[in-house]
């Protein structure tokens, strides 16, 4: 099923990672997010259980040009 999830994605334009590792810069616990995201010009993160989004503005805050997608479903 991950496959046949992930290949469909592919397609589309999208592609599947998993979360990154712990972050190796004990100041930055969103070390990995930025190093992984930080060729992208607008990567685009959905964020799924919002909430009140206090994840969406950590995002915002470390990656200022990316489109967020927030859901609490």
């Amino acid at each position: 099923m991950k496959q046949i999830l992930s290949k469909l994605f592919q397609k589309t334009g999208y592609e599947i990672r998993k979360k990154p590792g712990k972050s190796t810069s004990s100041k930055d616990n969103y070390f990995q997010i930025k190093k992984l995201l930080k060729e992208k010009t607008q990567p685009i993160i959905f964020d799924v259980g919002a909430h009140i989004g206090k994840i969406s503005q950590i995002y915002r805050n470390i990656l200022p040009t990316s489109i967020i997608y927030a859901f609490e479903p």
